[in-house]
């Protein structure tokens, strides 16, 4: 998973409907994500077992080309490795969503 996108940050969308079509059915899929997420960590906390969590940080700022794209799907899959070789610390609640606090969003538990 990588870390999320706030919705502050959209780029305009074209005014025309297969554009915001497309950025709508986008956005739906994401915070379906996010959504489920939350809903994973309220399971977890109910039922009293642990919660870890490793998502891509929101430093990486690599552009990929397009949906599937394998040069940069390695390039995370190199990233989350040496991440892990070098002691990954797990986060063990979701990052913050909503207060705007970007530091919390982002600091392992």
């Amino acid at each position: 998973m990588q870390a999320p996108n706030r919705p502050e940050q959209a780029l305009e969308v074209e005014r025309r409907i297969i554009p915001i079509a497309r950025r709508s059915i986008s956005t739906l899929i994401q915070y379906q994500g996010i959504g489920d997420l939350y809903c994973i960590y309220a399971v977890t906390q109910r039922d009293g077992v642990g919660f870890n969590l490793a998502f891509i940080p929101p430093t990486v700022k690599t552009p990929h080309k397009k949906d599937f794209d394998a040069a940069y799907m390695r390039e995370l899959f190199e990233l989350g490795y040496r991440m892990a070789e070098a002691g990954y610390s797990w986060y063990t609640e979701p990052p913050v969503f909503v207060s705007g606090d970007e530091d919390a969003s982002i600091t392992p538990r």
